[in-house]
């Protein structure tokens, strides 16, 4: 998912089955906050990941 809106919608939905399941407003926002983080990560590390795995970028020497 690499537009803004459906990140955006999936943090949203995380959010409230949080609160459904009566966790703290801190927890919920620490959580939140840390999901959003880890995304920031991935969306870095996925080129690497890509290439690693599918070959994608040969040296030539």
């Amino acid at each position: 998912m690499d537009t803004a809106v459906g990140s955006s919608v999936l943090v949203r939905a995380f959010r409230l089955a949080l609160s459904v399941e009566g966790l703290q407003p801190k927890t919920i926002s620490d959580y939140v906050r840390s999901l959003v983080q880890l995304a920031v990560v991935w969306t870095q590390a996925l080129p690497a990941v890509t290439e690693t795995i599918c070959g994608a970028k040969r040296r030539i020497r």
